[in-house]
Order: C-alpha cells, then sequence, then structure tokens
C-alpha cells in the first residue's frame, strides 16, 4: 500500500513538472466561464454567448471535449456546482456584454451524469425575480446557495420545492457604487461551514459561517484578503487556502491562511491565463496539487488592449505552500 501511494504521489509530481500548460482551447472567441471536476477527475465548463456545458477529459492526450447539452431560450450558462456525486446544477440565463442580464432570465437545472451515455437534464426552478445568477455553490443535497451579482445578495434555493430567499444582502455583497460594471458578490464556494465569497469590484475575498440547513449565516463575516484585482470564482483547499482568479488582471491568485496574497501565475500583460474566470483543484490522485482555470480569452478586456484568443482550460501547478 505505502508503495502504492508513492507511485501515485510521483506520477503527480511528475505531471505538475509539466506545468502550467494549457489542457484544452475553445474556437476563438469562446467565453468558459465556469468550471467544476467530476470524481473521475472530468472537467465539466460552462460557456457564455452559447448555453451550453462541455465536458474534458484533462488526461488523454491531446485533451477531448464533448458537449454535455445545450439549452434552449439562453445565451449563457455560468454557475455550477456539485449536488450529489455526478449530479449538478447550472445557472442558466441570457446575458450580454454590452446590456448586461435579462432581468427574470435565469433559472437552475440539474444535469445527472451518473448513468454513462445517459445524460439527464432538468429544470430545478426558475429565479422570476433574479438580476444575475453566477456563482452557485451546494449547501446540502437539498439545497443551493446562488449569488446574484447585480442585485447584491445571496439567496437559498430549496432544490424539493424551487422556492427562494435572500439569506444574506449587505455592504460585502452589494455592487460598488460608482463601478463603471455594476456587479458585486460573484464566486461562492461552501467549505466545511463557511461560505466563501468574492466581491468583484471590492477587490475582496470573505467568509462566514453559515447554517447548515438554512444557508443563514451565524457569524460576523471576516475578510480574507481586500488586496486581490477583480476576484471572480474560487476555490478552497482542505488547509483553507484559497485559490483566486482575477478576471482583469489575468493572474490567478493564493491566499495563505494568514491572508497573505501571492501571484500563482499570469499578471496583467500575459495571456497565460487571459480574463481568468473559474477555477477549481484536481479530485484525483492523477492531479493532486493541480488547479484548474478556466478562461475567457480575455473577449471582453483584451490583453494589452489588443490580444484576445479562445477561451481556455489551463492546469497550473498550486501545491506549493498547502498540505494535501
Amino acid at each position: 500500500m505505502r508503495f502504492l501511494l508513492s507511485s501515485a504521489l510521483l506520477l503527480a509530481a511528475t505531471a505538475q513538472a509539466s506545468l502550467p500548460k494549457t489542457i484544452y482551447q475553445f474556437p476563438n472567441p469562446t467565453w468558459v466561464e465556469n468550471i467544476r471536476s467530476m470524481s473521475n477527475g472530468s472537467l465539466l465548463v460552462t460557456i457564455i454567448g452559447r448555453p451550453e456545458v462541455h465536458i474534458i477529459d484533462p488526461f488523454v492526450k491531446p485533451a477531448t471535449s464533448s458537449l454535455v447539452h445545450s439549452f434552449s431560450s439562453a445565451n449563457a450558462v455560468l454557475g455550477i456546482t456539485e449536488i450529489i456525486p455526478n449530479t449538478f446544477a447550472v445557472a442558466v440565463g441570457n446575458y450580454s456584454n454590452v446590456d448586461g442580464p435579462t432581468i427574470g432570465s435565469f433559472s437552475i437545472w440539474k444535469i445527472d451524469l451518473t448513468a454513462p451515455n445517459n445524460t439527464h437534464v432538468s429544470k430545478i426552478a426558475s429565479i422570476p425575480r433574479s438580476g444575475l445568477i453566477n456563482g452557485i455553490t451546494t449547501l446540502n443535497a437539498n439545497t443551493l446557495l446562488l449569488a446574484d451579482s447585480t442585485i447584491g445578495h445571496l439567496l437559498k434555493l430549496d432544490i424539493r420545492s424551487g422556492k427562494s430567499k435572500v439569506v444574506l444582502e449587505d455592504e460585502t455583497t452589494k455592487p460598488v457604487a460608482g463601478a463603471a460594471i455594476q456587479i458585486g458578490i460573484n464566486g461562492v464556494r461552501s467549505k466545511n461551514g463557511w461560505l466563501y465569497y468574492t466581491n468583484i469590484f471590492l477587490n475582496s475575498v470573505f467568509r462566514v459561517k453559515v447554517d447548515p440547513f438554512t444557508g443563514t449565516p451565524i457569524s460576523r463575516i471576516e475578510t480574507i484578503s481586500s488586496n486581490i484585482p477583480t476576484p471572480d470564482d474560487l476555490d478552497i483547499a482542505d488547509d483553507g487556502t484559497v485559490f483566486v482568479p482575477g478576471s482583469l488582471s489575468n493572474t490567478v491568485f493564493r491566499v495563505q491562511g494568514d491572508g497573505e496574497v501571492t501571484a500563482l501565475a499570469g499578471n496583467l500583460n500575459s495571456s497565460l491565463v487571459a480574463s481568468a474566470t473559474g477555477a477549481v483543484l484536481g479530485r484525483t490522485w492523477r492531479d493532486r496539487g493541480v488547479l484548474y482555470v478556466s478562461t475567457t480569452g480575455a473577449i471582453s478586456a483584451p490583453v494589452n488592449g489588443t490580444f484576445t484568443e479562445g477561451g481556455k482550460v489551463v492546469a497550473l501547478d498550486a501545491s506549493e505552500g498547502w498540505t494535501w
């Protein structure tokens, strides 16, 4: 057993030695918005501009991508979260870079991938008074938490009844007054009883303890960092290290438990993770310590004012500085 574990860790370390690398790139223009991993290591990505979810196998060379589902009467899929093993929820609606979201257009759908070659897609609920349903996370098997970025609050959604209610709305979730883009709370992630969330134009990551059944905050809100340029989505390692794509800074940041912020990859003038939007840590022995990042390809904010490319998934070595 010790030999098998050592071999697995050696293989993972060998794989990390070749990072960073682009796992898969879509045609230009394609806005890859969010990303989650399955138990077998496959990656699910959502697309803005086409209402699609794709699955990518990062372990084959070259990596492959297949369409999981395309939604009708919408043009964007944003947040994605795993409800139970291999069953995911996604936020679907209409969104324009010019005009913003179509008010009331968003709904939450379930994608069941438990049966091979037999994907089942069903609607969980419409969110009729929504603005932009952006990040979503799983509180428990019956409850999701939804970030409405333009209205600026956090909703609890009961999967069984389809009913939703506001559970958090304050200055940490609201859009910044006077900001050119009126978007507030963005990425959300539930981890060990805490809700972690970003506010993109406050340049901040917060966390708060929440009731495991209602999603209502039960502690004061903590500021993990207020020094992350345009934080979008996020993922959290078991030791509390937070990984945050900075979408308009073309950078992925690592935030240690003491609040220290370092750049893991990219910079303002780099195309490595151009307009990084989503992040997820690998789940298998083959990709332990790997952070997968989705990008828009800088469609809405070209690198150096001119460069755009197709959105992509990039693998980064995130193993340094946190405990596997």
